[in-house]
C-alpha cells in the first residue's frame, strides 16, 4: 500500500510539472478544463488513499501481527512416540514404552492425566468398564502437576512385569482388566486420552492412539504413536 501510494504521488507530481510547462508555453497546446479535471481526480484519490485506505490497511496488519502473536502464545501440545528415544526405554531389567508429550508456546499445563478409554484386539473392541488411568513419568503417579513449555513429558504405557513380560501401566490395580493381555502376541489398538487445565483454567483434552504387538523380545516388538485414535 505505502509503495502503491508513493508511485500515484510521483505521477500526481510530474503530471503538475508537465502540465504547468504545457500551460505556460503556447507551443504545447493543453486543455485547462480536461488537465485541472485529472489534477482533481488525483488530488481525490490520494486524500481518499492517505486518509482511509491507508489507516485501514495499517490497522488490518496490526490485528494481523497480534493474531499471529496470541496463536504463537497457544499452548499445544505434540503427542508422538515410537520406538526412539524416550519413547522407548529398555535396560537389562526393565523396559517402557511410552507416548512423549511436548508442548509448544509460552504457558504451561496443569494437571496433566493420561486414560485409556479404549482397547481393540486384533480389531476386536474389548469391554472396557471404566477408562485406565496410567503412570506418568518420572513420578509414576496419577497426574503430571505442570507440563513446561518446550518440555517433554512422557506416559507410561506399556512396562516390563517381574518376569520381563510387558503390562499396561496403569496407576490403579483394577480388577476388571487383566493388565498383562498385550503380552499375548495380538496386536493391540489403545486409544488414549490426555487432559489438562490451561493457564486460564480451561479443561481440555487431546487423544491419541498406540499400536502395540509382543514379539517376545522388546526390541522385536511392535510399538508406534499415532495423533488420532484408530
Amino acid at each position: 500500500m505505502k509503495a502503491r501510494i508513493w508511485a500515484e504521488t510521483v505521477g500526481f507530481v510530474a503530471f503538475l510539472i508537465l502540465g504547468f510547462i504545457s500551460l505556460g508555453y503556447p507551443n504545447f497546446a493543453a486543455d485547462k478544463t480536461l488537465w485541472w479535471t485529472i489534477a482533481g481526480i488525483f488530488v481525490a484519490v490520494l486524500f481518499f488513499e492517505i486518509c482511509f485506505v491507508s489507516p485501514y490497511v495499517h490497522a488490518r496488519d496490526l490485528l494481523s501481527t497480534v493474531e499471529a502473536l496470541k496463536d504463537r502464545m497457544k499452548s499445544r501440545l505434540t503427542i508422538s512416540g515410537g520406538k526412539v528415544e524416550k519413547s522407548f526405554m529398555v535396560s537389562e531389567k526393565t523396559f517402557y514404552f511410552r507416548p512423549m508429550l511436548e508442548l509448544k508456546g509460552t504457558e504451561p499445563l496443569f494437571n496433566v492425566e493420561a486414560r485409556i478409554t479404549q482397547i481393540k484386539k486384533d480389531g476386536e473392541i474389548l469391554k472396557l468398564y471404566e477408562q485406565l488411568q496410567l503412570a506418568m513419568h518420572p513420578t509414576a503417579g496419577p497426574t503430571l502437576a505442570v507440563l513446561m513449555p518446550n518440555t517433554l513429558g512422557l506416559v507410561d504405557l506399556i512396562r516390563a512385569d517381574s518376569n520381563k513380560r510387558p503390562e499396561l501401566a496403569l496407576v490403579w490395580p483394577y480388577v476388571t482388566i487383566d493388565r498383562g493381555l498385550v503380552a499375548s502376541g495380538h496386536t493391540y489398538h489403545i486409544d488414549i486420552r490426555i487432559s489438562y487445565l490451561t493457564a486460564a483454567s480451561n479443561a481440555l483434552s487431546q487423544d491419541c492412539a498406540a499400536v502395540f504387538c509382543w514379539k517376545d523380545d522388546p526390541s522385536a516388538s511392535r510399538f508406534e504413536v499415532v495423533t488420532q485414535p484408530l
